[in-house]
């Protein structure tokens, strides 16, 4: 699909619906966390052109509420594939240590995959304002700066952001409000619908940042 210098209203209507409706099975909390959700799509697609960005959490009260899923679509539509997951460090020196070699893979996305406990990190904190991250590489006897530009996203169940990560962070809340979440179905398999059509759904995602741009921000 093209992509029009100055989008028309019809066209980013018809590039929000198209976006709104891959969201439109997910039971979220409200309003801001449907719009934390998007964020996080958009945000990875243009990643690579921006100096900072926010990480972004998917939490819910249960398992099988969808948050892993959620975080799966930002990466579905960045590359096509399903997210690269790691666990949550023990200790903030080891994190220390496995961040440089997470940003030298130069993976575009990473998520933190079912944090249990209050998720911080000052290393990550760093990360998530500078466009440069400079520390010894593991087990050699130098160092090396890396550009941070990935999409970083966390999911739990009641997941929490602790010190300044919070103020680095957005979370989307989902609420299925029923008592057995996995037997709720969708009515598209977005792990396949996206990949099939992401030909035609990052152009229409694309043409809503355009018109953002076009319109002076």
């Amino acid at each position: 699909d093209n992509i029009s210098e100055n989008p028309t209203p019809e066209e980013i209507d018809i590039a929000k619906n198209d976006l709104l409706n891959i969201f439109i099975d997910f039971p979220f909390e409200d309003e801001a966390s449907r719009s934390v959700a998007i964020a996080a799509v958009l945000t990875a697609l243009v990643r690579g052109s921006i100096s900072s960005a926010p990480m972004f959490g998917f939490s819910a009260p249960k398992m099988s509420s969808g948050k892993s899923l959620l975080a799966d679509i930002v990466s579905l539509f960045l590359t096509g594939k399903r997210n690269s997951v790691i666990s949550q460090s023990q200790s903030e020196s080891e994190e220390k240590k496995r961040i440089i070699s997470i940003l030298l893979e130069g993976d575009p996305i990473v998520c933190y995959d079912n944090i249990e406990k209050p998720f911080g990190s000052p290393t990550l904190c760093s990360i998530l304002t500078e466009e440069n991250y400079k520390d010894r590489i593991l087990n050699k006897n130098e160092t090396k700066s890396v550009l941070t530009n990935i999409t970083f996203l966390a999911t739990g169940n009641n997941l929490t952001f602790a010190g300044e990560i919070s103020t680095r962070a957005l979370l989307c809340k989902l609420d299925p409000k029923v008592e057995r979440p996995e037997e709720r179905s969708f009515n598209i398999n977005l792990r396949l619908h996206i990949p099939q059509n992401r030909y035609h759904l990052v152009p229409k995602c694309l043409t809503l940042l355009r018109g953002y741009i076009a319109a002076g921000k």
